[in-house]
Parts: C-alpha cells; structure tokens; sequence
C-alpha cells in the first residue's frame, strides 16, 4: 500500500477530499529511542520475537532509528520504479525529513496536518535495516446498518472511529522469500493494539497493478473496498483495502501470533463446493502440505440431522443452525491452541452459511472454492 507525495495542489485536495479524515485526539508518541522501545516491547504478546527463515534468519523487528533513515529513503526510490510510478512525479515532501519525523512519531502530510505515526524496521544480523513499515491513527466515518429490514429501506448511520492506515511498507528483494514481510505487518498490528487501542480497523491502498501486492494483502486478511481513483498521482489508481486490526487469531496468544507472523493465509481456510467437488479429499491434502489440522464438517451433524440424511430427507436451514454454531464454536476454541490453522471441508453455499461460521473470526476466516465440471460431478 503506497502513497505518493505529489505537491500538485488540485490532486492534494482531491486526495484530501477522498480522506476525509479528522483530527487525532491523540498525541504523538514518545520521541526518544529507549521510550519507543519501551512502548513497542511485547510485540508477540509473549516477548518472544518472530522467527525468520534462511539467510534472514538472524533478522530482528524494532522501532525506527535516526541511523535507518538513509536505508528507508532508498526503500522509497526503490519502491517507486517498482510500482511504476511516473519519472516526474514530485516526491520532495517524502525526503530524509519526512522519514525522520516519522521515526520520532509523527506523520506529516502534504497540507500541513500531523497525526501520530509508528515507523518499525527490519534489521539483519549487520544491522542493516531490509525493510520498514510506517503507520498513522486517523479517523474516518464508517456507516452501519440499522432499522427495519422489511418493506422500509434500511436505515444506515455514521460515526466518527479511529482507524489504523498502513500507508508505507516496503521489503527488500533479498529478504521476501523470508516471510519478513508477514512479520513486519503482524508486528505493526501488534504494536497499533498495543498504543492505539481503541483502533478497530487498519487500512491501506495498494496500486491496481501491484499483482504480487494485492496477493500477500489479500493473502494477510484484507478485503477490497473500493478503487480510488488519481491515487497516489494523477494517471494511477489503487484499491482501498481493509480488515480488523486485532482478529482472533493475531490476538488469542503468543504462540498464535508467532504464527500468524511465518503464515499469511488466513488462520481457517474453508474448502467449498458442490457435492462430489472433491472437498474433503483436497481439504486433507491441503492440511497435510500446509502442516495443518483437518476437520470435515460432515462429522459434526446431530444425531437427529444424520438420521434424517439416510432417509433422504434435505435438511433445512433450521436443521443447519446447531451445526453451523457447533462449527463455529469448534474453530473458536481453536483459535487460541498453537499450531499453522485450520483446513475445514465444507459446502458454504449460501452467504448465510458462511457468515454463520465466519460470526466473530472475522477476517481469520477464509474460503476456497471448488470449480469443477458438471459431469465430472455426475460421474
């Protein structure tokens, strides 16, 4: 999710528009290197740090310094021939400044206003820093339905929350296949948990082309929202992306967060389908590649509903609602246990078997389909 820096004034107040952000009621941070660490220690919720892998293994996740500056102003150049973005786009206002003040807390944006910032670094063995995410609180006003579902149109209204924007994140070549960048957003989740409390939802933008970007986003929770248009410069747009900033199985313990850290897939993945598409036997092969448990939903029907089954009966949505909720109440007693996640085979056909089961997880929930041919099935 990157955002440009254009100067160009008519883009700046289309873009503020776009925002519509309000002024923080909180203060910026600590400035001082030992406070920053202070207030970032027990990233993991358990002080254990993410484990990397291969060459980056010796890698650790800290707060932004003023020697990392130099590192995240390359990152920015860097960042900018990958995406794309135009030759003569003016990025003055992101220079060593910028990233400086962000390391000491506060974000800055184009039309002057200051809203509190957390910048986190990547660093190997050398201490070299190989990656960076910066973030900033900001509030928003998001919308939610109410009122008569009959024959009256749904009442919608809307409040003024906080909200978390991934604005910057970038991971040097070298160190991707590491899964530092997995890392790197889990720790700056665990960290806007930790000082921004009151923060239900993070956000971000990722450019329409960025392909390998919106995978890994979508792969870490992320659900599109909408295209935004001259975004981050007149001639490109990016997708508005969002997901909670504490799901279940980020927050349910340490050894779930290290987790979530080495594993981008959402913690549940649900394989879906017809009958006959084949679900538990990929279920269980998914689970066993991804070192995984495996469960069938089909074992978890009451007595009454599988009695009915044999007499080749269907089963209504009222016969489904204690097997959804058993279902639901499994993967939530789960959620906390150690482990790589869940793989479940389950039809979810309709919107209101998989919101059943989804109910609280959230984004820690998601589904894979099964597209397979008519015959195949009939064969």
């Amino acid at each position: 999710g990157k955002k440009g820096g254009s100067k160009n004034t008519s883009t700046a107040a289309a873009r503020q528009a776009r925002e519509d952000a309000g002024v923080s009621k909180y203060a910026p941070f600590a400035r001082t290197p030992r406070a920053r660490s202070d207030a970032i220690s027990g990233l993991a919720q358990g002080g254990a740090p993410p484990r990397f892998e291969g060459a980056m293994a010796g890698c650790e996740i800290g707060p932004c310094e003023e020697r990392d500056v130099p590192s995240l102003l390359s990152f920015e150049g860097a960042m900018a021939a990958e995406l794309g973005c135009p030759s003569d786009d003016p990025r003055g206002s992101y220079d060593a400044d910028w990233f400086a003040e962000c390391c000491r807390g506060t974000f800055k944006r184009d039309n002057g206003q200051t809203l509190p910032a957390r910048t986190l670094v990547v660093r190997d063995e050398g201490g070299r820093a190989v990656g960076g995410v910066i973030c900033y609180l900001d509030h928003a006003r998001f919308a939610s339905g109410g009122g008569d579902r009959g024959k009256q149109k749904r009442r919608r209204t809307a409040s003024t929350e906080p909200f978390v924007e991934l604005f910057w994140v970038y991971v040097a070549p070298a160190a991707r296949k590491a899964r530092v960048g997995g890392a790197l957003v889990a720790a700056a989740l665990a960290d806007a948990r930790r000082v921004w409390p009151d923060a239900e939802r993070v956000r971000l933008h990722c450019i329409t082309t960025n392909r390998a970007g919106l995978a890994f986003w979508t792969g870490t929770g992320f659900a599109t929202l909408r295209e935004v248009k001259s975004y981050p410069v007149e001639g490109m747009s990016a997708f508005r992306m969002e997901r909670l900033v504490s799901p279940p199985a980020a927050a349910a313990s340490a050894a779930a967060a290290e987790d979530a850290c080495r594993n981008p897939l959402p913690w549940a993945m649900v394989v879906c389908g017809v009958t006959g598409a084949g679900k538990s036997t990929i279920g269980a092969a998914l689970a066993k590649k991804l070192g995984r448990t495996f469960l069938d939903a089909d074992d978890f029907h009451s007595a009454s509903a599988i009695a009915k089954m044999k007499r080749g009966d269907l089963l209504t949505d009222a016969d489904r609602a204690p097997w959804l909720r058993a279902l639901h109440d499994e993967l939530a007693g789960r959620v906390s246990a150690p482990g790589l996640g869940m793989v479940l085979a389950f039809s979810a056909l309709k919107a209101y078997y998989r919101n059943a089961l989804r109910g609280s997880l959230g984004p820690s929930v998601g589904f894979v389909l099964l597209r397979i041919k008519a015959g195949l099935v009939a064969d």
